[in-house]
């Protein structure tokens, strides 16, 4: 056979040896002994195959978890006396443990509180200066209802205040109502607050510019941040909200970029 046989070159003799069942490589299987050329490549294959299997036995290695390592470091005689051993003699040659535990111990985790605490602090100044709303604060009386404090910021431009009894909402006696109509940038709101014994009920109608109803405008209630009602406006832009608690609510309407708050004191 030539000296110069490139058999061996065209073929991949890991599939040749590890799948000694293909025909793929029958051929090159019964030349390869009888070529000179190609049993050289072999046997430099074999014996390179060799190496790279005894140094993957011994390069195999299983590492300790990294809470075993931890315990290890703070609170040894937690662990049993083998579990100790077997750390501190891999520890020893075990470079990349050894290193990992260092940088591991070495940390100031009390930083990580610190930073948290700063975050938390920047996002509810942040939070703070961007929900600046307005606040209408709703007095509840015998004598009646009346609004005693009001503090706007856009997009809220004013509101005026008409006192109107509602016969819708009565029962045995006729309610005290509130009317407050709310100018923002983009609606004019009106919220009708009606006192029901000890509680409050609330209808908004809500219409922009040109006076025109704002259908299916999604509205939020939220106390102390916690949303306790949400429905869209009707047909008419109206929505009213369930009996309510004297507290404080916060009124949301994405659609037409209003949040003001209602603080009902009794």
């Amino acid at each position: 056979m030539s000296a110069d046989c490139n058999q061996a070159s065209e073929v991949d003799l890991a599939a040749v040896f590890t799948e000694p069942q293909s025909p793929e490589w029958e051929e090159f299987r019964l030349h390869y002994p009888q070529c000179e050329c190609c049993s050289a490549e072999v046997a430099k294959w074999r014996k390179l195959e060799q190496v790279l299997r005894a140094a993957g036995k011994v390069t195999i290695v299983v590492h300790p978890a990294e809470e075993a390592l931890l315990q290890f470091h703070h609170h040894a005689e937690r662990l049993s006396p083998a579990e100790r051993q077997s750390i501190q003699q891999h520890l020893q040659t075990c470079r990349a443990c050894t290193e990992g535990l260092s940088l591991a111990t070495s940390f100031d985790f009390s930083l990580i509180q610190k930073w948290v605490e700063e975050e938390r602090a920047a996002q509810i100044k942040d939070q703070e200066k961007a929900g600046a709303f307005s606040r209408l604060i709703v007095q509840i009386a015998r004598k009646g209802l009346r609004l005693v404090e009001q503090h706007l910021v856009p997009p809220l431009l004013g509101v005026q205040e008409m006192l109107a009894p509602l016969p819708a909402y009565r029962l045995q006696e006729e309610p005290s109502a509130l009317n407050l109509k709310i100018n923002a940038t983009q609606a004019e709101i009106t919220v009708t607050v009606i006192q029901d014994e000890e509680n409050i009920a609330c209808k908004m109608t809500f219409l922009g510019t040109g006076q025109q109803a704002l259908a299916g405008q999604q509205i939020f209630l939220r106390r102390q941040g916690r949303l306790i009602f949400s429905a869209q406006t009707d047909t008419d832009g109206v929505l009213r909200t369930p009996r309510l608690k004297p507290a404080t609510y916060e009124v949301s309407c994405p659609g037409v970029q209003a949040t003001f708050q209602l603080e009902f004191r009794s």
